[in-house]
């Protein structure tokens, strides 16, 4: 699931440069994951907009403001799962 890699993104992204907090980094990159797979469909995280919207779930989840992803990207989350959909649809 959540590489060391994606996992040094992500901090650098949040600019937490020490490594005390790692467990629970990973624990909300990989919930993050888990939901918006539920959501969208299965996607690796080497599709840039699913490690985008991962990424961002996870910076809301971590400043305790989850609640308000969803509503601030709805659009973006809908023509990802759409896109996924039709992709899937395309390759049988």
């Amino acid at each position: 699931m959540i590489t060391e890699e994606i996992l040094n993104e992500f901090k650098q992204r949040m600019k937490i440069d020490y490594d005390i907090d790692d467990d629970n980094l990973l624990s909300i990159l990989n919930n993050a994951y888990v939901v918006l797979q539920d959501m969208c469909g299965d996607f690796d995280l080497s599709n840039i907009r699913g490690k985008f919207l991962t990424m961002e779930y996870a910076r809301y989840i971590y400043s305790d403001n989850a609640e308000f992803f969803f509503e601030n990207f709805s659009h973006d989350i809908n023509e990802f799962a759409i896109n996924l959909f039709l992709e899937r649809e395309a390759n049988g």
